[in-house]
């Protein structure tokens, strides 16, 4: 009786870790900006981050299709899209390929693109650069997209560990009149962000704190701090607001809790910070 035990107990912890790096969740959150143009009332923003190569379903049909289910007027891309050591980033292309909808896609580096030994040949990063373009992605390390037409921009930073980076230097510049929103893949750069005049910064890099503990939020953090300040969900703070994502994939089969792969759908809306 007792082995039987251990084994149903065994085969429920496969099933429950199973459901927690494959069942894709869609995430719809809403965030307040004051004084937004009536144009971007209700704008849409599909953002996820940190796929590490990972498919899910053939040729990542199956993320493509919740992608384009949310009709988004753009998609973000936060980093860490390939996963280090020798990945090509065909995963990611795959997802580009199989996207339908005809909406822009933003992309910027993580720490992972700048360590990848594949990507560390100039010829193979100009592959994979050529690639992203093929299937309409831009690349905003270092630069700005503007939606025609709107008055909304979004600019780009290419990760880096230095922590003394002016994002003035590293990023496109702010367009007047308009939503400034950040694509920085490390959420420690929020406050540096948000004191530049970025309306809203969307990151990933944390994996939500891997494991989820209830009343507490994330345990760890790739950067081995225990429960992190920014870990997942929405923040306002530094009269801005940041999104960071869970993620997709992971570097490494870690154990998860109540932290399943997410894409995750901003609204925007007008009002006061929430």
């Amino acid at each position: 009786m007792k082995k039987l035990t251990l084994i149903a107990c065994a085969v429920g912890l496969a099933v429950h870790q199973l459901i927690e790096h494959e069942a894709i969740k869609l995430v719809e959150r809403t965030i307040s900006i004051k004084d937004l143009p009536a144009d971007l009332e209700g704008f849409r923003i599909a953002h996820i981050s940190d796929l590490h190569g990972k498919r899910f379903g053939n040729r990542n049909i199956r993320l493509a299709k919740i992608i384009d289910s949310c009709d988004p007027d753009v998609l973000c891309m936060t980093g860490d899209m390939v996963n280090g050591t020798k990945d090509d980033g065909s995963a990611l292309t795959e997802l580009l390929m199989n996207l339908r909808g005809k909406y822009p896609r933003l992309y910027v580096s993580g720490n992972h693109e700048n360590r990848s030994i594949w990507l560390s040949e100039k010829a193979n990063r100009d592959r994979l650069s050529e690639d992203l373009e093929m299937y309409g992605t831009e690349i905003l390390d270092g630069r700005s997209y503007c939606i025609e037409g709107l008055p909304i921009c979004f600019h780009g930073m290419k990760d880096s560990r230095d922590k003394h980076l002016k994002l003035h230097e590293v990023m496109g510049p702010k367009r007047d009149g308009a939503q400034n929103i950040a694509l920085i893949h490390r959420p420690s750069r929020f406050e540096a962000a948000a004191k530049a005049g970025y309306d809203l910064i969307l990151s990933g890099h944390i994996h939500g704190g891997v494991v989820r503990i209830p009343f507490a939020g994330g345990l760890l953090s790739p950067d081995k701090v225990l429960f992190p300040r920014y870990d997942k969900g929405i923040f306002h703070d530094f009269g801005s607001a940041l999104c960071i994502t869970s993620g997709l994939g992971n570097t490494r089969v870690y154990p998860k809790l109540m932290n399943r792969p997410e894409v995750v759908l901003i609204r925007l809306v007008s009002g006061e910070a929430k």
